[in-house]
């Protein structure tokens, strides 16, 4: 029993780093916190126009924190770029 109880502490001992607690996180819409992207993955669309007028208006926009978080090529689920606000 006392054996189950030690091996039991270090499993919820730590804390899960959440989107929302990092300094990285945006928020896109005012009202739902899980649509939230995240400043760090970037995705710049490539101006289709440039080579027209000459002109160059990249927008840029970020990938969803969920789609950051699941994939481990980025954050990854153990969160590897987590930085607290």
């Amino acid at each position: 029993m006392k054996l189950a109880l030690i091996m039991a502490i270090p499993a919820f001992s730590f804390e899960i780093p959440l989107c929302i607690h990092c300094k990285h996180y945006r928020n896109t819409l005012l009202t739902d916190s899980k649509f939230g992207t995240c400043a760090l993955f970037p995705i710049v669309a490539k101006d289709s126009y440039y080579l027209v007028n000459g002109v160059k208006s990249r927008k840029v926009t970020n990938y969803y924190c969920s789609t950051a978080r699941g994939s481990e090529r980025m954050c990854g689920e153990e969160g590897k770029y987590f930085e607290r606000k």
